[in-house]
């Protein structure tokens, strides 16, 4: 039941770009940015994605491969970018969107 209640919330701010929580953001992901950082250093990734979601919440942030770091709605857009092609971010996000709802139902952080 949890899983499918933040399914539907990820969806609700992932595809139908329903508004997401700063305080949310404030709270469980902003002190994690030095360390992904510097893992994206150490790993040369090209960007960095995480997601968050509590009570009906959901945080999201991007970080870039210079270390930019965008939050929420333009973390979203930032993402939409990366994902340019016609319906790539539509297709990924119906494809991950079940996955993280799991591991959120079971964790607080999504990477």
């Amino acid at each position: 039941m949890m899983q499918n209640a933040i399914q539907t919330t990820l969806y609700n701010a992932l595809v139908l770009s329903g508004k997401m929580s700063l305080a949310l953001y404030a709270h469980e992901l902003r002190e994690h940015v030095a360390y992904w950082r510097k893992g994206m250093r150490r790993d040369k990734d090209d960007f960095l994605v995480v997601v968050t979601e509590h009570s009906g919440d959901v945080a999201m942030l991007f970080i870039t491969k210079k270390g930019e770091l965008f939050i929420n709605e333009d973390a979203r857009e930032q993402l939409q970018r990366v994902w340019d092609a016609p319906g790539v971010y539509l297709s990924n996000m119906l494809r991950l969107i079940p996955t993280m709802a799991q591991q959120l139902a079971k964790t607080s952080l999504l990477m």
